[in-house]
């Protein structure tokens, strides 16, 4: 509608402005706890990075004979999960998912400073639509929109320690028999719900777009700074 193409580049979808739609319950407001993708920051080291035929076999689950998952969600603060923990690294200052198992294989890491300019440059100004979609897949926008201004290192990385940001990827290997080989759909996501939003941005505001003017969410459960 807004004339923007698909974009999985690192800079924002119009101008200085990143675009997100979420998904809502109680169309028109924004819902607390819609699911909202925050980044796609693929794995610049650890098992993923060196061999991924292993980490394939090793750390992910099946689904069919021919399709293979990696999941999750990770949260630094909520320790192991399917075996594996999400940490930060202070002396190498990267984010770490390792294996927790006595061979500690470091399954995945992202160097901090990548991550934090990812988020920078791409979510400095970001708008939140809400949206609805009815049983044939028509989709409705809403006005009531939510705006994040201010994208600072301090808040991101807060927000990461105390687990507010989760990694939730959605990696798929598929084998394809024609070549028999695997193709491997990349999408490492970094993840938060809508309501946790105002506590990772400098400013955070709800703006009715058909009018310009602020609007308080009827909806409870929003956090604040």
């Amino acid at each position: 509608l807004l004339g923007i193409e698909s974009n999985s580049s690192p800079t924002p979808d119009w101008n200085d402005w990143e675009l997100k739609a979420v998904t809502t319950k109680k169309y028109p407001e924004p819902h607390p706890s819609s699911r909202v993708t925050l980044l796609t920051s693929e794995p610049d080291g650890g098992l993923y990075v060196s061999d991924l035929n292993n980490f394939m076999l090793n750390y992910t689950h099946k689904k069919g004979d021919n399709e293979r998952y990696f999941t999750g969600p990770w949260h630094m603060k909520k320790g192991v999960f399917h075996g594996l923990q999400l940490s930060y690294d202070d002396q190498e200052s990267k984010i770490v998912l390792m294996d927790t198992s006595p061979n500690n294989v470091e399954v995945a890491s992202w160097d901090l400073a990548g991550i934090i300019n990812h988020w920078k440059s791409k979510h400095q100004h970001a708008v939140f639509v809400p949206y609805t979609k009815n049983s044939d897949k028509q989709v409705k926008f809403s006005p009531l929109v939510c705006v994040g201004e201010g994208a600072t290192f301090e808040l991101f990385f807060a927000a990461l320690r105390n687990g507010t940001i989760s990694l939730d990827p959605g990696v798929q290997f598929k084998y394809l028999e024609e070549t028999e080989k695997w193709k491997v759909h990349k999408r490492t996501q970094w993840r938060t719900i809508l309501k946790k939003l105002p506590t990772i941005y400098s400013l955070f505001s709800f703006i009715d777009v058909t009018n310009g003017q602020a609007f308080k969410p009827s909806l409870r459960g929003w956090e604040k700074k």
